[in-house]
């Protein structure tokens, strides 16, 4: 599987208006539009869930911030096996797609898994690979809806 240029980096916090101030103030990071994401539903360890989070959002040079904050729910983003011993900081390297569906059947053809798999508002999804025992980290494939960037 071939990916493009690393396009989000996913950061879960305790505080996201906290840490996008922070980021804002300190290295010119934002500003940020904080968005309310209240029914992200998805497939994880077999199940399917529902979870609500926080995300502070912001383009800086060619990379897309996302700085997540989970309200309610158990998911991939909350999962002490993803990450670090704090509870908070970089969780995912995420890659946008033109099409979800395709770069799941090539990852998964290959003998690739997947943890969790999702959508958030009409036309996005996501889908983060079981990587971490490779590479050190999770990578999450995006599909952002028709008109978003």
């Amino acid at each position: 599987m071939k990916l493009g240029k690393v396009g989000q980096l996913g950061i879960v916090v305790k505080d996201v208006k906290q840490a996008t101030d922070f980021l804002y103030e300190q290295f010119g990071i934002g500003p940020f539009g904080i968005v309310p994401l209240d029914n992200v539903n998805a497939v994880y360890k077999g199940e399917e869930i529902t979870y609500r989070i926080k995300a502070g959002i912001c383009k800086h040079e060619d990379v897309m911030y996302e700085i997540i904050e989970v309200v309610e729910g158990e998911c991939i983003l909350t999962d002490p096996a993803y990450l670090p011993p704090s509870g908070q900081g970089l969780h995912h390297v995420g890659f946008f797609v033109a099409d979800l569906d395709k770069a799941v059947e090539e990852w998964t053809s290959g003998g690739g898994k997947v943890l969790q798999r999702g959508s958030f508002l009409p036309g996005g999804g996501t889908c983060y690979l079981d990587t971490p025992a490779f590479c050190g980290m999770l990578v999450e494939l995006i599909k952002m809806p028709e008109g978003q960037k």
